[in-house]
């Protein structure tokens, strides 16, 4: 069974250019940025998920 601190969540395309995102370690905090435009979280989070789940929030995702 897989440790549940390893699993990480698929990274939605960048919201401007539709880039591919990744995530950057900076010793402990995350941030994800866009390879293709170089958009990013612009805050650095204390987990990876944190991170993730900050990049992945689109204002289409508001609950009504």
């Amino acid at each position: 069974m897989a440790d549940a601190k390893m699993q990480t969540t698929a990274l939605k395309p960048c919201p401007f250019c539709g880039g591919e995102a990744r995530v950057q370690s900076y010793y402990r905090d995350y941030a994800i940025y866009c390879f293709k435009c170089n958009a990013s979280t612009r805050k650095f989070y204390p987990t990876r998920e944190e991170a993730e789940r900050a990049w992945n929030r689109r204002v289409s995702d508001a609950e009504d």
